[in-house]
């Protein structure tokens, strides 16, 4: 069983689940593959459908929208050391 859902109603979904969530698809970036005149697919948040990119595969995987390169966990001075205090409740 499927469903059939027109692109101006998928894009009403999208800005519904948006209030709530960060929605991610593999997204084309104009000039910036590793050549000069290549595009980079990549993971990134969309906006609407038109943003998604189907037909061709991505380089990067996915686990690096969910899990940071880098991410700093702790701040040290001379005297004490604190814990950072980025959390984004949106992307869980």
């Amino acid at each position: 069983m499927g469903y059939l859902i027109e692109n101006k109603d998928f894009d009403n979904i999208l800005n519904l689940l948006k209030k709530d969530y960060k929605i991610y698809a593999p997204k084309r970036f104009e000039k910036r593959g590793r050549y000069s005149d290549t595009d980079l697919i990549r993971y990134d948040e969309i906006k609407s459908l038109k943003d998604i990119v189907y037909d061709e595969k991505s380089d990067f995987s996915p686990k690096e929208v969910i899990y940071p390169i880098t991410q700093a966990l702790f701040y040290f001075t001379e005297d004490e050391y604190r814990e950072s205090k980025v959390f984004d409740k949106k992307s869980y």
